[in-house]
């Protein structure tokens, strides 16, 4: 059975816009998530810095206070708080440095986990479009065969009319159904041997 080039043409228009639609939403969706993520990113890292800045200005403020109170009692007080501010500002810095990492692995297990997911709706929405293609090709065939089989019907129907009413007119009479087929098909046969 084959499907006309009209209806197969069509069909694939038809699959290829429904993919196109598909594929443009997901690359909408995925596009839309990494900016999301990457202005998160860029705010909390912006803020964060900020943060730090102004911290490290307090800090510095107080480490001049504390240096002229401090260098009038004793030096090795003023060295000692050096130490401790320099190991709170590595601290401060590492701590900074480790939640850039962790911001980062977070959005791209984010990213990661959006991208299969949309390939796995991907995958299902092709499953559900080749099934429908499959039941729309199914029924076609079933409604030509049977399309088919009625016009043979009518042809036949028909033939037998016309062979009835020429074996009439040359016959000048009327034959049943059995009679008038085995001349038919002897007829049929004779022509067959007779074009050979």
């Amino acid at each position: 059975m084959k499907i006309s080039k009209d209806f197969e043409e069509k069909l694939r228009e038809m699959v290829e816009k429904e993919m196109k639609g598909i594929l443009d939403e997901l690359k909408e969706r995925t596009k839309k998530f990494t900016e999301e993520t990457v202005g998160f990113y860029k705010n909390e890292t912006f803020s964060f810095s900020k943060k730090l800045e102004e911290g490290f200005l307090e800090l510095k403020e107080i480490n001049k206070e504390v240096q002229k109170k401090l260098l009038e009692e004793s030096e090795g007080k003023i060295k000692s708080l050096e130490e401790e501010i320099k190991k709170e500002v590595s601290k401060f810095i590492q701590a900074n440095s480790e939640i850039r990492k962790s911001l980062f692995e977070e959005s791209k297990k984010q990213a990661e986990s959006v991208i299969k997911n949309l390939d796995e709706e991907l995958k299902e929405n092709l499953e559900k479009v080749n099934q429908i293609i499959y039941k729309t090709l199914a029924q076609a065939e079933r409604e030509i065969e049977e399309y088919k089989k009625e016009k043979l019907k009518e042809v036949d129907e028909r033939i037998y009319k016309i062979l009835n009413e020429v074996a009439k007119n040359i016959l000048g009479k009327t034959i049943d159904l059995s009679t008038h087929e085995k001349l038919v098909i002897e007829s049929l046969e004779k022509a067959k041997k007779e074009v050979i």
